[in-house]
């Protein structure tokens, strides 16, 4: 028993290393790989030069075709993305603005429940999560997230700026900013792969909240609410199914299963304790059972 104790000692602290190792650095997916978030049933749209406020790289722009936000997951992260008129970080340098999604949990439209921004006004700059539990601003993308964050990234390896593909909406080429964010820390605040959420994606001159151009939403009809431009209900993961996912996996989770482990191998360990633990009990006879009591 004693070489059992010692060696199921040392698994289990194996197992324990493996698990509090820190994932690897994002790996942004392939094109083919990104699912459209949606306004309504249909993918997510914006009109391009909508809010005189807010153009350049703070005008979320895209059509059916070419649309305005996606997500894509691995073993690891959550991915987002937003399509802008221009470049949000010209020269490698985020500029002095923030672009994300709000996201809806509890299934009222009217609310957010958790903002993923890119936030370039910090100064360095960084990726964040912010929880939203307490309404003061109602039906509006521009109510304030609690602070301080429940996790940050830093924006030089979880964030990026790439020329985005298809259309050129207003003539000028567009830009997509790319964001990750870590599925333990969704998973730790409510969002786990299969969770249903409604979104709304925008861009901002605040930290912790969207007050610029707001996705799904024409801004010459007047101000947008969030019951008014909240898309469709999709699995947070486009790879557990649903409605923008083709229905049970469109191939945009890269890799992994929805119950991985970061570090991997966790699971083979434990089959390994398990198969040592029968092992040895077959070992011990009767004789050696009665001396053992």
């Amino acid at each position: 028993m004693r070489q059992l104790s010692i060696t199921l000692a040392i698994v289990v602290g194996t197992v324990a290393v493996a698990r509090a190792a820190p994932p690897p650095p994002p790996a942004f997916p392939a094109d083919s790989l990104w699912v459209p978030f949606h306004c309504g049933a249909g993918p997510m749209t914006d009109p391009q030069g909508d809010d005189a406020m807010f153009l350049g790289d703070l005008d979320v722009v895209g059509d059916a075709a070419d649309p305005a936000g996606f997500h894509a997951s691995d073993a690891n992260y959550l991915y987002l993305r937003i399509r802008l008129d221009a470049d949000p970080a010209p020269n490698g340098t985020l500029g002095s603005a923030a672009w994300g999604y709000e996201f809806d949990l509890d299934n009222n439209p009217a609310t957010y429940e958790l903002l993923l921004i890119v936030d370039g006004i910090t100064p360095g700059g960084m990726v964040a999560m912010y929880a939203n539990t307490t309404t003061t601003i109602a039906d509006s993308s521009t109510d304030p997230a609690n602070t301080p964050a429940l996790a940050t990234y830093p924006v030089a390896t979880f964030a990026r700026s790439i020329p985005a593909g298809g259309a050129t909406f207003g003539g000028t080429p567009d830009f997509f900013l790319d964001f990750a964010v870590a599925w333990p820390d969704l998973i730790a605040h409510g969002v786990d792969r299969a969770t249903s959420v409604r979104v709304w994606a925008g861009s901002s001159n605040a930290v912790i909240d969207l007050d610029g151009d707001l996705a799904c939403h024409d801004d010459t009809m007047g101000a947008p609410t969030l019951d008014g431009t909240a898309s469709a209900p999709d699995p947070a993961d486009p790879g557990a199914g649903g409605p923008g996912s083709g229905g049970g996996g469109s191939g945009a989770e890269l890799v992994g299963g929805e119950r991985c482990q970061v570090g991997g191998g966790g699971g083979l360990v434990i089959l390994a304790v398990f198969a040592l633990m029968i092992g040895r009990r077959r070992r011990i006879t009767p004789r050696a059972r009665a001396r053992s009591r």
